[in-house]
């Protein structure tokens, strides 16, 4: 399923449920200043827009709530939909906006000024190293998508985050069973487009279908399937690195 944060507002898009069920369903939750979760409650669902999916990434921003591409009954999709968040936490009526130039699952986005960024993911049977790139219109739409410079060795099931005016790269799975456990950073210049790509302190255990998150000057790597073949392998550690000035992490901790 796909998550995004806003004003204090949880929200969980999509998704699988019982018996492997694509789900376009939304639900939201406020959140509490020492990190509680409030009760949940429904909001219009997707399935007006586009289908039910799972994953799929997500993203907020301005007052928009977007759902990019995904998988629904073994197909890629390439579209994406975006939503008005209303003050109290609901969500507006869904609509369709530009679509991916090609269809992935298991990508990753962020969002940073202005622009949206949509990174890797699987299709075709092809693991994507692309990096696209859309503006976000005041109205809540996208321009057209715009290719960027590449990061290094295509993958699904990553993370990304965007901080600092670097966007970041971490971990995920080639479909050869090939998991990842590197750091990748490139600087975002002042017009939205994404320089080139670096490495930097790799964390402990490579895995995918992780999380990650910034908060305070700090990077967090949380969870994640660390199996490359067989059983899955879940994950329940969480490390943190601090990231400097010039977009590189320093050593990682548990």
């Amino acid at each position: 399923f796909g998550t995004a944060l806003h004003n204090g507002t949880l929200y969980v898009l999509g998704g699988t449920g019982n018996g492997a069920v694509s789900l376009n369903a939304v639900q939201f939750a406020g959140t509490s200043v020492v990190g509680g979760v409030g009760a949940w409650s429904a909001t219009p669902a997707f399935g007006a827009a586009g289908p039910a999916r799972l994953r799929h990434c997500s993203a907020q921003h301005n007052g928009f709530l977007y759902v990019i591409a995904g998988e629904t009954s073994g197909s890629y999709l390439s579209d994406v939909l975006h939503a008005p968040l209303d003050p109290g936490g609901s969500v507006g009526a869904w609509a369709t906006t530009s679509s991916l130039p090609g269809t992935r699952m298991g990508a990753a986005a962020a969002v940073h000024g202005e622009s949206v960024y949509v990174l890797g993911g699987f299709s075709g049977g092809t693991n994507h190293n692309t990096v696209l790139r859309a503006t976000i219109n005041p109205d809540g739409t996208l321009s057209a998508w715009t290719a960027q410079n590449a990061f290094a060795n295509g993958r699904w099931g990553h993370a990304v985050i965007a901080s600092g005016g670097f966007l970041y790269v971490l971990g995920g799975y080639a479909t050869a069973g090939t998991l990842f456990g590197d750091v990748q950073y490139a600087p975002i210049a002042a017009d939205g487009t994404v320089g080139a790509w670096n490495s930097t302190n790799a964390f402990s255990g490579a895995r995918y279908l992780h999380a990650a998150a910034v908060h305070n000057g700090f990077l967090y790597v949380i969870g994640g399937n660390g199996a490359s073949a067989g059983p899955d392998i879940f994950l329940s550690d969480v490390q943190y690195a601090q990231i400097n000035a010039d977009g590189t992490l320093g050593s990682w901790s548990s």
